[in-house]
């Protein structure tokens, strides 16, 4: 006996043929374009509402996105699910509140969708809708119950997205209508709105904040850094500018001990460097053999290595505390300076020069900016900056020597390389490290010979 045929798949109905490309229905294209008219046609002709394309979006999600509020109560009347998420979990509610769509978000609302819907990704609709600055679309979200405190992943919140993308109105509006905290405890890493605003240079919304909302200018990170560091770090002159008139300490460092000035200067953020070296946080005037007053702690540790304050000062801490904030180095000797020298900045080591940082003090391990600018992407241009400002190659010296790995003891004052400038070597290579080797195998076969 031959075996019963396989059961023939019924075709799917003309009215409802989809696109091969994209799978969408005829309705859906009827109610993306906001055709009314043919859209109860094509339902009057048993035209299937809830029908999805590939994406998983349906006739309801088309029309919210477009705005098309009689579509919407049409396809609603014909049984189109109003909580049907397409396959990334967005719904008609959050497509209409992310595009600003406020008539459509009143309409869902009212015919039952819920304000708190969430994406796959944990975006909910009053999130999108502050951070693309929809403020009636907010207000309506949380009139009807929606949770405008409610984080998104990694404590990203509302007000976070919204000084982020410099929406000052909203920001205002979160805060002091909507009762949301400025400085919401679940931000990530302690970074707040407030360093969103900075990194981004958001002047208004920096302005609201600190102003209007009460938000601390040096609030800290976890991680050290404080909302005037990012902005000098992000290349933020007006929101550096901003900062600093209203009371952000220029001296406050990193745990490593970097200071914005340092931060700026090894981005190469000239404008920045300008903004804080010319807005009062000059270098103190040099004179001949005279030093910054040491306090006592910082001396003992200077003195011994680390004694002061029960030892927590090191000698780099120690002789930090000494300088002005154009010459302050980080933990490991490591001054402006050197940053700019190591990026190859030269407009900013010019900035620096002209305001009398000292371009020729060496770190904590004896190196030299020259040598951190022969290692820099524009050597020749590095080198040419510190030559204005009477700084001379100090040639191959102990400490550069050792961090080039060369161990054998050489008596630098009786012997010379030629003179072949690394420069010469790096200029439009990069290699500044291969540079270094040559330059002291070099110096290692002259004194062997």
């Amino acid at each position: 006996m031959p075996p019963p045929p396989p059961p023939q798949r019924l075709p799917r109905t003309k009215v409802d043929r989809p696109k091969k490309t994209t799978g969408a229905t005829p309705l859906i294209a009827a109610c993306r374009a906001g055709k009314k008219t043919t859209a109860a046609l094509l339902l009057e002709l048993g035209a299937d509402p809830r029908a999805r394309a590939m994406d998983g979006s349906d006739s309801l999600y088309v029309a919210a996105q477009g705005d098309f509020v009689e579509i919407l109560e049409l396809l609603v009347g014909k049984g189109a699910d109003v909580h049907a998420a397409k396959n990334t979990g967005a719904t008609a509610l959050f497509i209409a509140a992310q595009k600003g769509r406020a008539a459509a978000v009143s309409h869902l609302l009212k015919l039952g969708a819920r304000p708190d819907v969430a994406t796959k990704d944990g975006a909910s609709a009053v999130v999108v809708a502050a951070q693309n600055g929809h403020l009636g679309v907010v207000k309506e979200l949380v009139t009807n119950g929606a949770d405008v405190c409610k984080p998104w992943k990694h404590g990203v919140t509302a007000l976070f997205l919204a000084a982020q993308e410099g929406h000052a109105d909203m920001v205002r509006c979160l805060v002091k209508d909507l009762g949301h905290a400025v400085s919401p405890a679940e931000a990530r890493n302690g970074f707040t709105p407030l360093f969103a605003a900075a990194q981004r240079g958001h002047v208004g919304v920096l302005r609201v904040l600190v102003e209007e909302c009460g938000a601390a200018v040096d609030q800290g990170s976890i991680p050290g850094f404080t909302p005037q560091m990012v902005a000098a770090q992000s290349g933020q002159a007006g929101a550096v500018e901003w900062l600093l008139t209203h009371g952000a300490d220029p001296l406050k460092a990193t745990p490593l001990g970097a200071t914005s000035l340092f931060l700026a200067a090894a981005a190469g953020h000239v404008k920045v460097v300008e903004v804080i070296v010319f807005a009062g946080c000059k270098a103190a005037p040099k004179i001949p053999g005279a030093r910054a007053p040491m306090p006592a702690a910082a001396a003992a540790a200077a003195a011994g290595g680390g004694s002061g304050l029960g030892g927590a000062l090191t000698r780099g801490e120690a002789r930090s505390l000494t300088l002005p904030l154009i010459d302050r180095p980080r933990k490991d000797g490591t001054s402006p300076a050197h940053a700019a020298c190591s990026g190859g900045h030269y407009d900013v080591l010019d900035v620096l020069g002209q305001k009398g940082a000292d371009l020729a003090a060496c770190d904590d391990a004896g190196l030299h900016p020259w040598h951190a600018a022969a290692a820099s992407p524009f050597p020749r241009h590095t080198h040419a900056a510190l030559e204005a400002h009477g700084v001379r190659e100090p040639g191959l010296t102990a400490a550069f020597l050792r961090c080039c790995g060369c161990t054998e003891p050489i008596t630098l004052e009786t012997r010379s390389v030629p003179r072949r400038s690394h420069a010469e070597t790096v200029e439009g290579t990069g290699q500044g490290k291969e540079a270094a080797h040559e330059a002291a195998a070099a110096a290692a076969a002259m004194q062997r010979s």
